[in-house]
This record gives structure tokens, C-alpha cells and sequence, in this order.
């Protein structure tokens, strides 16, 4: 985000956007131990399983971003054009 901000409140927006993830992350690592007395072992298991397919459906939607930037990269397929119309019999 900081790469495509222009302006200072872009980078004040970002700044306040870094505290308020850090304050909600401290909040939630503080209440730990009353999740874990609300939810029991069971519930603990159930959110480490949910939690650990949020984390694959993200890094699945990293690869797919990376294919579809390098598959629509003018330059690759630029280099593909090339190299079939160099395989290509002329007639």
C-alpha cells in the first residue's frame, strides 16, 4: 500500500491501518487464555482447523495472483508471439 500512496494522508491512512491491526492482535493474544476456557479443547482444535484453511485458501490466492500477473505480463506473451511465429513454416 505504501507504494501507491501519493500523499501524506496516504501514509497517515496506513499508519493508523499498522496500530489498529497491532492493538486488535494485542487484544486478541490477551484474551487467549479466557478463549480457551469458553471454547474447550474441541473448539480449540475446530479453530486451528479453520484458521489453518483460511491460511491455504490465501497462499492458493498468492499463486493465483502470480500466475495471472506473469500469464498477462506483456512481455511474456510477447516472447511467446516470438517464438511461434518462429516455429511457424512459412508459406
Amino acid at each position: 500500500m505504501a507504494a501507491g500512496a501519493e500523499s501524506p494522508s496516504d501514509y497517515l491512512a496506513i499508519a493508523a491501518g499498522i496500530a489498529l491491526v497491532v492493538l486488535v492482535s494485542w487484544g486478541i493474544l490477551r484474551s487467549a487464555r479466557a478463549a480457551k476456557r469458553l471454547l474447550g479443547e474441541q473448539g480449540i482444535d475446530a479453530m486451528t482447523r479453520i484458521m489453518g484453511f483460511l491460511l491455504v485458501c490465501i497462499g492458493v490466492q498468492f499463486i493465483g495472483i502470480g500466475v495471472v500477473e506473469v500469464a498477462t505480463d506483456e512481455r511474456f506473451l510477447g516472447a511467446i508471439v516470438g517464438a511461434l511465429e518462429r516455429c511457424a513454416p512459412r508459406s
